[in-house]
């Protein structure tokens, strides 16, 4: 059950750590990039954000889960 545990901090980190490349990435595409394209730059860093946040609340419930259940 410890690796499950593991596994899954390692994971959220891992998630994290891509979403913050993914924005950087498209900030600097808007910064040198033509206007029109800020537009959708803009769309995918808040699709970005709604992943990550999606994401932790779901580790989030699964951790509430496994103390509320003793797991």
């Amino acid at each position: 059950m410890e690796s499950i545990n593991n596994l899954s901090l390692r994971l959220i980190v891992l998630i994290n750590a891509g979403s913050a490349f993914r924005i950087i990435v498209c900030l600097i595409s808007m910064a040198i990039g033509e206007p029109h394209k800020a537009i959708q730059m803009k769309d995918r860093i808040k699709k970005i954000l709604m992943f990550a946040a999606i994401a932790n609340s779901i580790f989030g419930i699964h951790a509430m889960a496994m103390y509320y259940y003793g797991g």
